[in-house]
């Protein structure tokens, strides 16, 4: 026990060295699980030596000597001789009684009682300690959301405004742009699987239950991919499978870091991804299956595809992350892995509660366009990516009155309501969007605090993004807007 207990107090020390990370937050939960156990053992030996039912003096071990085999008796030629009787075993001590055994005194079991009964107390506030670190330095990590967001949001606002110049004057500086555009989203993507993690662990993560078009969601995906991921995903959607029931925004975030682990692998081939029915005897539910026939993960890798702390990428944290919104919302993430199909990572969601009599048809991007084109749009939004955002949604058809304050706005909308806003929620954003929802305006709102879902949701607006933004991603929840949400 002794033993046990060094080892739990060597981790948490070693946990403490590491300085922070997910390697310390690794070591402290082991150290917590032993150090939980412990009190228990303890106060168990506790008790069974107060009533005097286990003895820890030295015990008097009898020994007997083993039996000697009698030798066969020799044989003498043309003599005969009759052999000798064997010799009578010698007769073994007699064992010893319970009298003989060293019992402890009243007072060296009063002192041992004692002693264990502190050291317990010192483990449960050890662990109760250890329990408060460890939830303090999530809820650290889960607060500095919006610091961690505001600088890549005012990063990529000056860098596609940067674009934007370029492509107008002329200027020689695609390139860089872009690379410093591609290497800030990469940077958001890391930040949003932290913070994810850390809302996870702490139990803080909102999950809003809804009837979801997965249909729509592989439109956002493919529209937040662009050509950032080489040729795309190649789509095969059921026609019984088209509705589940889960949370809208998470189950992109799934299908997100999926696509996202499988195009880590080079190929010149799309991402094959389908979506079917599982079989009536395993309850008829929704299975989006992602496909990589160019990898076979090895069994050890299988084995630790959903480890975050052997993740090898931010795109190995993602699909961590992955699986435990799948549970979140009553589904299941797996993975598979066969020489002559590939890696095959599966997505099982319940069914929709109820299907909706006309679906909305799926549609390319070209037609989206074509739908958004005309449609009148007010945009809240004070930060430096304000005016760029409109601009952009101005070439994508919309006609966009932008808008910085509150009064400004009040002021377009008695002069014309729109037919869908976007509003970010900072500073007065959320005054704004209940007198948008008031006159009957869809609203889609933007934040850089994922917590916002929640009262976005009890306003009801239509969708909910977290900065920074994706423009295509963006343009699709505009056209949901248009299908009244769903």
């Amino acid at each position: 026990m002794v033993v046990v207990m060094t080892l739990a107090l060597e981790l948490k020390a070693r946990g403490e060295a590491l300085g922070g990370g997910l390697a310390r937050l690794q070591m402290d939960s082991v150290a917590v699980w032993v150090l939980e156990s412990l009190p228990f053992l303890i106060a168990g030996a506790a008790a069974a030596i107060a009533a005097g039912g286990v003895p820890l003096g030295r015990v008097a071990r009898s020994t007997v000597e083993p039996e000697p085999v009698p030798s066969a008796p020799p044989r003498v030629p043309q003599v005969k001789v009759e052999p000798p009787a064997p010799a009578a075993p010698p007769s073994p001590d007699p064992a010893p009684s319970r009298s003989e055994v060293a019992e402890p005194s009243p007072v060296e079991t009063d002192q041992r009682v004692r002693a264990l009964q502190e050291l317990a107390r010192v483990l449960k506030a050890n662990v109760a300690r250890a329990t408060k670190d460890s939830r303090a330095k999530s809820a650290l990590l889960a607060a500095l959301s919006d610091e961690l967001r505001a600088p890549l949001n005012t990063i990529l606002g000056h860098t596609e405004t940067l674009a934007e110049r370029s492509s107008e004057e002329g200027l020689d500086i695609d390139a860089s742009v872009a690379e410093v555009s591609e290497a800030a989203h990469r940077l958001a993507a890391v930040v949003n699987n932290l913070l994810d993690l850390a809302k996870i662990d702490m139990g803080t993560l909102s999950i809003v239950l809804e009837d979801v078009d997965v249909a729509q969601v592989v439109e956002e995906v493919q529209a937040s991919m662009g050509s950032r991921r080489g040729p795309g995903i190649a789509v095969t959607i059921a026609d019984d499978a088209r509705f589940t029931r889960g949370d809208h925004m998470r189950v992109r975030q799934i299908v997100t870091n999926v696509v996202d682990e499988v195009s880590r692998h080079p190929s010149d081939r799309p991402v094959p991804l389908k979506v079917a029915r599982t079989a009536a005897s395993q309850g008829a539910w929704v299975s989006i299956e992602v496909r990589d026939p160019g990898t076979v993960l090895s069994d050890q890798e299988l084995e630790r595809a959903f480890d975050p702390f052997h993740a090898q990428s931010s795109a190995g944290l993602g699909m961590s992350i992955a699986r435990r919104l799948a549970e979140l919302m009553g589904g299941r993430l797996e993975v598979s892995a066969d020489p002559e199909t590939g890696t095959t990572y599966t997505l099982v969601l319940p069914p929709s509660v109820s299907t909706p009599a006309e679906a909305p048809p799926v549609r390319s991007q070209v037609a989206l366009n074509e739908r958004l084109s005309g449609l009148e749009l007010v945009l809240l939004d004070a930060s430096t990516g304000g005016p760029t955002l409109g601009r952009y949604l101005q070439k994508a058809g919309l006609e966009v009155t932008v808008c910085e304050e509150l009064p400004e706005l009040r002021i377009a909308l008695e002069q014309s309501v729109p037919s869908v806003a976007v509003v970010d929620v900072a500073d007065a954003g959320w005054t704004a969007a209940e007198d948008l929802l008031g006159r009957g305006v869809p609203v889609v709102v933007m934040s850089l605090r994922d917590e916002d879902v929640e009262r976005s949701l009890q306003l009801g607006v239509t969708a909910f993004l977290t900065r920074p933004v994706d423009r295509k991603l963006l343009l699709a929840t505009l056209e949901r807007c248009l299908d009244g949400g769903h």
